[in-house]
């Protein structure tokens, strides 16, 4: 079940929209908006993340938007780690699974 968008302000005068998801295994919002991947370490810390992050993106996106999240993570003063995964369909199988696995462990 969804529920319909709400359009609210964000800090910086940004309309960002908050749309909550209910199913069995938990609730949980998502934020729709521009600007977003720049403010992710504050939204994150404002909502209660204390610990480690790991960013996980394939070789495309990674080019586009890593830097913006990685500034933006770094600056609140979460610690993260990178693993960037090769483009491509053929590359969601098992073993980029295990890859993460491994990876995560490590982080």
């Amino acid at each position: 079940m969804i529920n319909q968008p709400k359009n609210l302000q964000a800090d910086s005068d940004i309309s960002t929209q908050h749309i909550q998801f209910h199913n069995p295994s938990g609730n949980y919002e998502v934020l729709v908006g521009e600007g977003l991947l720049g403010r992710l370490g504050i939204l994150l810390k404002d909502g209660g993340w204390t610990g480690k992050a790991v960013l996980v993106a394939d070789e495309t996106v990674a080019r586009l938007y890593t830097s913006t999240v990685l500034r933006s993570l770094e600056t609140s003063g979460i610690e993260v780690a990178l693993i960037t995964l090769p483009a491509g369909e053929i590359h969601k199988n098992l073993d980029t699974v295990r890859c993460l696995y491994d990876r995560f462990q490590d982080a």
